[in-house]
């Protein structure tokens, strides 16, 4: 199979005098401390196999960076966030490669405060109508967070909303009732959830709910499976429908009549990732991983990004086997 090497940056305040390089099975990852990306960030690289590039980058994120981070992490009890890949390269000969360049883009908002969202705010907390676990996960769900972590706050907002509910099962065998277990609330969840979508049905939100919480809750906070483009990019569709319900009602409860009603959270950081196919040329001397060119850079959004002479733009369509 295809060789890649991936490029991450990671967000850390650990530092060293020089790149420290972690071995985990067969996997490799190199972490560079000797050329940070800026005062929060350092790059980390590692080499991984796939059938595209896209099944090697879940490979990488899950057996090679995530374990290197996570065994650094409890040995310094400091930080090792995954942040945004920067790069990937495919092992290569000749003097003409291709590489995936990612631009990551980040604008800050001011999210403005009025004299009226002040006087609501105050009355919610005269009322003492915020005093639940949920606010507070809610307002981590809000954070500038992957997918994954971001997931994991605002399902536990949602099961600290329906709140716990014993459920009685029958043995399949005698039909006997089983003992009783504690659960999140199902009829509370839909209740919740045709708030917001009155249209859905139990036994549509039944087979939904279903899908939540074997394969996306339960993987996540009692593991056993593992992390890939497929899931997060369901997390991501769940979070945007289950979220927002308890957010309705959650503003309506504590009074809120002016609040911010939109769907994504209003947490003044905008970000987009711009993926870039290109086709560049190096010494014909070059090892199997050639050093990437620059990023794409643009000065107008609406106009074909700039690229050095020795770089061609492709088609990002192209990238999808590569």
């Amino acid at each position: 199979m295809p060789r890649y090497k991936f490029t991450y940056a990671v967000e850390t305040p650990v530092r060293a005098q020089q790149d420290a390089t972690f071995t985990r099975g067969e996997f490799s990852v190199t972490l560079g401390f000797s050329r940070p990306l800026d005062p929060e960030r350092i790059p980390a690289y590692t080499i991984v196999e796939g059938t595209n590039w896209k099944k090697a980058n879940d490979i990488a994120m899950e057996d090679a960076f995530g374990p290197v981070l996570d065994a650094l992490s409890l040995y310094l009890k400091a930080p090792a966030m995954l942040q945004n890949i920067q790069s990937v390269v495919k092992a290569e000969t000749g003097i003409t490669r291709k590489a995936v360049l990612i631009e990551s883009h980040t604008e800050f908002y001011p999210v403005n405060l009025n004299d009226l969202a002040v006087q609501e705010v105050q009355n919610a907390l005269d009322g003492d109508r915020l005093n639940r676990p949920v606010f507070r996960w809610l307002r981590y769900s809000y954070r500038c967070i992957p997918v994954l972590e971001r997931f994991v706050f605002a399902w536990l907002a949602f099961e600290n909303f329906c709140g716990v509910k014993n459920v009685v099962r029958q043995c399949p065998h005698c039909q006997k009732d089983l003992p009783a277990f504690p659960s999140t609330d199902r009829e509370k969840a839909l209740q919740v959830m045709q708030s917001r979508e009155p249209q859905l049905t139990k036994e549509k939100f039944e087979t939904e709910y279903k899908g939540w919480w074997h394969d996306l809750r339960n993987p996540v906070l009692h593991g056993g499976r593992r992390s890939n483009s497929d899931m997060r990019q369901r997390m991501q569709a769940a979070i945007e429908r289950f979220r927002p319900a308890i957010e309705d009602i959650m503003q309506q409860e504590v009074g809120y009549s002016l609040a911010y009603p939109g769907t994504r959270s209003n947490d003044g950081v905008f970000q987009i990732n711009f993926h870039h196919f290109v086709e560049f040329s190096c010494a014909p001397d070059t090892g199997e991983f050639a050093e990437t060119p620059s990023v794409p850079s643009f000065n107008d959004r609406t106009r074909e990004p700039q690229v050095d002479d020795s770089v061609t733009l492709l088609n990002f369509d192209e990238a999808k086997d590569w």
